[in-house]
């Protein structure tokens, strides 16, 4: 995201702006309050932000999608964590979903797991959806490349391409053994959804196809099955067993398929969200190449090493719990590289001149890039009162003791102009002299240079 200047009617003049530029971080989601949440990426209206929320872990710790538009949120109400997976790479998701006990049966409600997320045109969800008539059903609801999947179980016939494949409350193949046939049960139980996929060889119409798989686990987290004291195959099952509900494959989803993300999704539902987590293979190298990014920061000796900071720092603060496979020694490094940042603009501000003949430019220049941080950033920066004194420099009129002062005979650098009637500040039009278009924009930005809202990263 880029820094906002928040100043209200500033003039950036060319000196102003040379040597600076935008301060640039991550994708990640920033709300309504400006906090930025690192890792995560919303797919909605614009208007349904708000009702994501995040947890003290930093990922998403509920999604309120009942007190929305829930009109437009199929297929669009979802939560994408930001770390893209291979397409060779095996991967697990996870999630546990509490439903929110005002939820009732006045409209349809989904929950579930985004397994693979590339666009609006490639997604795959695993939902469970509650009806009107307190049935409920399991689905793997998707599309590649704009149409539905491909998909089949393996040794089946042929590959379907229909839209729905529900997976009904009452068949016991398909419908944890704990809720089989229990009327409401998305409404009234804690439910852990679970994605498993990898790329697998499968048979189906008698040939092999080289593709990917998802096989989908439903855990009932509050509700067992005690055994059947009259049935000898009957064994109990406790709350919290794994069940698997299918295994889907994806003709279209190769090694060769471009990488994916994974996340969370809820249409009309509102609930709380606990324990995400997304395992895969390459997690360790990951971590180890933003690491190596870490690593090849150095000394902050340029607004464009600032960019790099804030680009890092970003992709860093994205891998949540990934950093801990992040060599020893990285996290030290990036604090280092952030305290570089506000050595440099300290430096920057250190030199302000105001016996040099550029001075009011300079100072435009380093109160811009001070303006451009953000928030994390800016707190590294110790020298802001001495910004502030430079800045109250620069605003005071020229007197003729001041050099760069138009009216000062002693000037050589300023030739006179007779047949020029404007008085001393006045500007009929003809155009800014550098000066004075220099001390028109710190008047301008002084006022609000340090009462700046910052992202807060």
């Amino acid at each position: 995201m880029k820094g906002k200047l928040l100043l209200a009617g500033a003039v950036l003049t060319a000196a102003a702006l040379a040597g600076t530029q935008a301060v640039t971080a991550g994708a990640s989601f920033t709300d309504a309050d400006d906090v930025m949440h690192y890792g995560w990426s919303l797919v909605c209206n614009p208007t349904e932000e708000t009702l994501f929320e995040f947890g003290a872990d930093g990922n998403v710790s509920a999604i309120n999608a009942a007190e929305g538009d829930i009109a437009n949120q199929r297929v669009n109400m979802y939560a994408i964590r930001d770390t893209e997976h291979a397409g060779d790479e095996t991967y697990t998701v996870s999630a546990t979903f509490t439903p929110d006990e005002e939820s009732d049966l006045s409209t349809e409600r989904a929950y579930g797991i985004v397994p693979w997320y590339v666009d609006s045109d490639n997604y795959l969800i695993y939902w469970l959806q509650q009806k009107l008539d307190g049935g409920w059903s399991g689905q793997f609801y998707g599309r590649v490349d704009g149409s539905f999947k491909a998909w089949a179980q393996a040794d089946g016939d042929s590959w379907r391409t229909d839209e729905y494949d529900d997976m009904w409350w009452d068949n016991g193949s398909v419908s944890n053994p704990a809720i089989k046939g229990e009327r409401n049960a998305i409404l009234n139980h804690t439910i852990t959804l679970k994605v498993v996929s990898e790329i697998e060889t499968v048979t189906v119409g008698g040939s092999d196809y080289t593709c990917r798989s998802f096989e989908l686990h439903q855990i009932v987290e509050d509700k067992g099955v005690s055994a059947d004291p009259d049935d000898s195959n009957s064994v109990e099952i406790p709350a919290g067993a794994d069940f698997v509900s299918r295994k889907v494959y994806c003709r279209d989803l190769t090694a060769d398929s471009d990488a994916a993300r994974v996340g969370i999704y809820s249409e009309a539902f509102s609930v709380g969200i606990s324990d995400f987590s997304c395992v895969g293979d390459n997690d360790s190298s990951t971590a180890q190449a933003v690491a190596a990014k870490i690593d090849a920061l150095g000394t902050v000796d340029s607004v464009e090493k600032i960019t790099a900071v804030d680009e890092v720092y970003g992709e860093y603060m994205s891998l949540l719990e990934l950093k801990e496979q992040c060599a020893d020694g990285t996290d030290a490094k990036m604090t280092a590289a952030l305290n570089g940042v506000g050595t440099y603009v300290d430096g920057r501000i250190l030199a302000l001149d105001k016996t040099s003949a550029t001075f009011k430019a300079d100072v435009e220049s380093a109160l811009e890039l001070y303006n451009s941080l953000p928030a994390y950033l800016a707190a590294k920066v110790t020298k802001v009162s001495e910004l502030q004194a430079a800045v109250e420099e620069a605003q005071k009129p020229d007197t003729p003791d001041n050099p760069d002062n138009p009216d000062n005979p002693d000037n050589p650098d300023i030739p006179d102009n007779p047949g020029n009637t404007e008085k001393p500040g006045e500007n009929n039009g003809g155009g800014c002299g550098s000066v004075l278009s220099v001390g028109a924009g710190l008047a301008l930005l002084v006022p609000a240079a340090f009462l700046l809202k910052r992202k807060k990263r």
